[in-house]
């Protein structure tokens, strides 16, 4: 029940963190999210009854849903198309070593509430670091405000060593560069944009990789592998090639595990595992096409889609 209310608190922080980011700024909800999720888990440590326990589920959902999607966007925002593969990488090298390192924690600590603390407390330093990071200069020039854009690239180019790069930076250079005054984002623009149309309900199929087996190891430690298999794949034969044999492959041994008799076990998880990994090296063309294909004013808007679209399958594939 516990796990079911923190998937309704993903899904209730998807819709909100999506509209909040567009109003109030990526790095709002990005700092906002940390300080819920450090609370929220803390809270959940001390929580004397199962009813608090599930509130606080509840709000961690949420604020998981909103840090990673801001975190997400500030990066493909901030980072060339060149880097797009390299954060591919690391945005699933990550959680791997996240899942890995929770359970030896669980082993060491049998009790959950010390481990629950020991999961929450460390991320009020990532509260704190946050405060430094710079707002999206993308999104301040969707919204028109040049000024802020102006400030927000000259502070990323200080922090680059490249101030001379910076103080040629000016408000008339950005305003003949950047697109002034772009409408509020909607998901009506999307359904006016038969292109737009065309490329998300392309990219929806794409997120119902939900991983199942991620509660044991084996099938975690076949992440790392794949997951540099599709970078390399994707900076040698491009995104579109590498998209389609993944899920060719994986469509292929997912297959090929379902006819495979029941009493060769081996056999089974070896198709299965290869499957999975195959899945797994499409998730960097997927974050890359987020990235790349949508304007700035959609960008959330899909992401919060994917993210929405992920929770409602939950309970079909379940069952």
């Amino acid at each position: 029940l516990s796990q079911s209310i923190f998937m309704a608190g993903i899904l209730v922080g998807n819709l909100m963190s999506g509209i909040m980011a567009d109003r109030l700024g990526r790095l709002k909800v990005l700092t906002w999210s940390y300080l819920l999720l450090v609370v929220s888990g803390t809270c959940a440590a001390f929580a004397l009854n199962f009813s608090a326990f599930c509130a606080c589920r509840f709000l961690s959902g949420m604020a998981v849903s909103g840090a990673s999607s801001s975190s997400v966007i500030l990066n493909l925002e901030w980072l060339p198309i060149h880097a797009h593969p390299s954060l591919g990488l690391l945005l699933g090298l990550v959680p791997t070593l996240g899942q890995l390192s929770l359970a030896g924690m669980a082993y060491a600590l049998p009790l959950w509430r010390h481990l629950q603390l020991l999961v929450s407390l460390p991320l009020f330093v990532t509260f704190l670091y946050s405060r430094f990071f710079v707002e999206s200069a993308l999104w301040h020039s969707s919204l028109g405000n040049l000024d802020l854009t102006l400030k927000a690239l000259q502070r990323v180019a200080q922090i680059n060593r490249k101030q001379k790069e910076g103080a040629k930076l000016s408000a008339e250079l950005l305003q003949m560069s950047l697109q002034k005054g772009q409408a509020q984002p909607s998901m009506l623009q999307m359904l006016r944009s038969p292109a737009l149309c065309q490329l998300f309900f392309c990219i929806i199929p794409l997120c119902f990789e939900i991983n199942i087996y991620l509660a044991h190891v084996f099938f975690t430690i076949v992440d790392p592998p794949f997951y540099f298999l599709g970078f390399l794949a994707t900076k040698s034969l491009g995104r579109k090639r590498t998209q389609t044999a993944s899920l060719l492959l994986s469509g292929v041994f997912t297959v090929t595990c379902a006819m495979i008799p029941l009493d060769h076990i081996f056999l089974r998880i070896t198709m299965a595992v290869i499957g999975k990994g195959c899945l797994v090296g499409s998730m960097n063309c997927l974050l890359m096409y987020m990235g790349e294909l949508y304007p700035t004013v959609m960008r959330w808007e899909e992401k919060s889609g994917q993210k929405q679209q992920e929770q409602q399958m939950v309970p079909l594939q379940s069952s």
